[in-house]
């Protein structure tokens, strides 16, 4: 009977654990399956929203349009100069470094220019302008347009008044105050556009730049002075026999974590060892680029342990030293002293 229990209830444990394996192989596979069908998802809104993607299909459209329709279609393909030069490659970054503040600039020009249509259209449109440009402001989307025009082209809406600008000039203070109204409306369009628009444009530009070769330096010195995998000082290798180049060639040559990466990418979960596994893990588990970098060695250096520990042990050798000194020193005292109270004594 005992016999007959025992072997019922090894073979209830092990259906057991025969089901609980088939359930989580099952889970296993529709979680892979899930994780499969996610990275296909998100790889149409990956392609889209890159602009290496878009960069391509322009060149491709003006090359096929070119061939197809009319050869002035090859005139897209300058764009090659943004993309596949480095001049360009600048040009581009510092435009789309600030490039919201340069369109919210923008519009604000256009609301400015809309505002001055709009004081014109109410105050200045029976205002005699002269007869080379009797009508310029019949409606209020004509004096829009004009304004624009006259304000983007010109830099002034002072042109819209032609020669009456000057000529109707009032002889005093207290004289025509109507044309005195037009006259400081465009002084002050003058000012706003050319002395603040126009400025907060090439300001925003020049920022971009100047913040590009400070991203550009600080890149060069960090890179220099730092080790890429584990972000120690080259100062800390100073007091090593090897140094901070032997370190970065040899301890941590990033290729060789490349190489890592593709070797963990290519071969089979089988074949990997326990940390592979675990790594490859990390990397793929994770979206967040801080969360599947917490395999790398930050702030870590094999070569400064060893020198630390030889260090210690250094350290822990001149203590060892000095403690004998010590005793040395402080039985030469007590014989000195012992001598020196047997003399004494003698001589007593």
């Amino acid at each position: 009977l005992g016999a007959a229990g025992k072997g019922l209830v090894n073979t209830a444990c092990s259906a057991k654990a025969a089901l609980l394996d088939s359930e989580q192989l099952k889970s296993w596979k529709v979680g892979k399956r899930l994780k499969g069908a996610t990275k296909k998802l998100r790889a149409p809104y990956h392609l889209c929203s890159s602009g290496y993607f878009w960069y391509i299909i322009c060149i491709q459209m003006s090359s096929t349009l070119s061939l197809l329709v009319s050869p002035f279609w090859m005139g897209g393909l300058l764009i090659i100069y943004f993309g596949g030069t480095d001049a360009g490659t600048v040009i581009l970054g510092g435009l789309l470094r600030n490039g919201m503040d340069l369109i919210n600039t923008f519009i604000l020009g256009l609301l400015s220019l809309f505002m001055f249509s709009l004081i014109t259209y109410m105050a200045f449109r029976d205002t005699p302008i002269g007869e080379e440009n009797p009508s310029y402001c019949n409606t209020l989307y004509q004096c829009v347009g004009s304004h624009m025009i006259s304000g983007i082209v010109d830099g002034s809406i002072g042109v819209l008044f032609r020669e009456t600008l000057w000529s109707d000039v009032p002889e005093n203070i207290f004289s025509n105050s109507n044309l005195q109204a037009r006259s400081l409306m465009v002084v002050i369009f003058f000012m706003v556009w050319q002395y603040v628009i126009l400025n907060v444009f090439v300001g925003l530009i020049a920022s971009a730049f100047e913040a590009m070769r400070q991203d550009k330096l600080f890149i060069d010195v960090d890179s220099m002075s730092k080790c890429l995998v584990c972000s120690r000082h080259m100062y800390d290798f100073s007091s090593g026999e090897a140094g901070f180049q032997h370190h970065i060639e040899i301890h941590h040559d990033p290729l060789n974590y490349i190489f890592y990466l593709h070797y963990l990418k290519v071969t089979p979960d089988e074949d990997l060892t326990d940390t592979d596994v675990a790594i490859k893990k990390i990397m793929t588990e994770h979206v967040i680029p801080k969360d599947r970098a917490k395999w790398l060695p930050a702030n870590k250096a094999l070569s400064l342990k060893t020198q630390q520990a030889i260090e210690e042990a250094k350290d822990e050798e001149r203590f060892k030293l000095l403690q004998n000194l010590q005793a040395a020193v402080a039985d030469v005292l007590l014989a000195t002293t012992a001598a020196a109270a047997a003399t004494s004594s003698a001589d007593t």
